[in-house]
């Protein structure tokens, strides 16, 4: 950063929301409509590897543009 003289800058913002009538932080209010199964998130695992297949899991954890990954799971 010093030598290229950059400047890093970055936001992290949480806030309250209106929801069925109710003041809910935004975090809580994922979490509850995941856990409520009102909100389907299993498209974002897109790589399933069993425990043996760990190397190949791990290289595509570490190279997720090349291999279209956006979440990688193990399976039983």
């Amino acid at each position: 950063m010093w030598l290229k003289e950059l400047t890093i800058g970055a936001i992290l913002a949480y806030q309250d929301e209106q929801f069925e009538g109710e003041t809910i932080h935004d975090m809580d209010l994922a979490l509850r409509l995941f856990s409520e199964g009102r909100v389907d998130l299993s498209h974002l695992v897109t790589h399933r590897f069993t425990l043996d297949q760990w190397q190949e899991a791990l290289e595509t954890a570490m190279d997720k543009g090349k291999h279209h990954a956006i979440k990688i799971a193990f399976t039983p």
